[in-house]
């Protein structure tokens, strides 16, 4: 049976960037129980794995932290989103390609274009944008969407950032 321990500044690496975590539950097996753990090289060579709430919870952040620095430069058109960005935002949504074509209106080969690389038009950029914020402040906003119903769920602190991020212009403009 696997014993679960707290490594400290765990690096963890996305399609969405890179980001230390303080504290990261990993699960060991029972013969290095006795061994003394102070980092991911303590581990080399040995089994262990991630829990998979933690991976999502890592996933998440690096998603909330993409969703930061690239929203403003998506809606003025400076950046669009790379394919293995839309995959992750995909995993994010936790939606099939199918399902990711119904949040943004898309036709099923519209759909296969986007994640063959075709060039995206900014505004299908910025929806998809929207679609990743609404998931982040909203964990299953995307679901109950293509479930017909209203985005729901306890508003996050997720939330506060992406409305910063969103509307930072009107400060700026003020």
């Amino acid at each position: 049976m696997m014993k679960t321990i707290i490594l400290k500044n765990f690096k963890y690496q996305s399609v969405f960037g890179e980001k230390t975590f303080e504290q990261v539950s990993l699960r060991i097996p029972p013969q290095l129980n006795n061994r003394k753990i102070r980092s991911i090289d303590d581990l080399e060579g040995q089994e262990y794995n991630i829990p998979a709430s933690e991976l999502k919870r890592m996933e998440r952040d690096l998603a909330l932290d993409f969703f930061s620095k690239h929203y403003r430069s998506i809606l003025n058109g400076e950046r669009t989103i790379f394919v293995d960005e839309l995959k992750g935002i995909q995993d994010i949504l936790e939606v099939n390609r199918s399902e990711f074509g119904k949040l943004l209106g898309l036709h099923k080969g519209s759909v296969t274009n986007l994640f063959k690389g075709k060039s995206m038009k900014s505004t299908l950029s910025i929806l998809i944008m929207e679609r990743l914020g609404m998931e982040l402040a909203r964990p299953g906003s995307a679901r109950n969407m293509l479930e017909g119903g209203k985005p729901h769920g306890k508003v996050l602190e997720a939330s506060r950032v992406i409305n910063g991020v969103r509307y930072a212009h009107n400060d700026a403009a003020a």
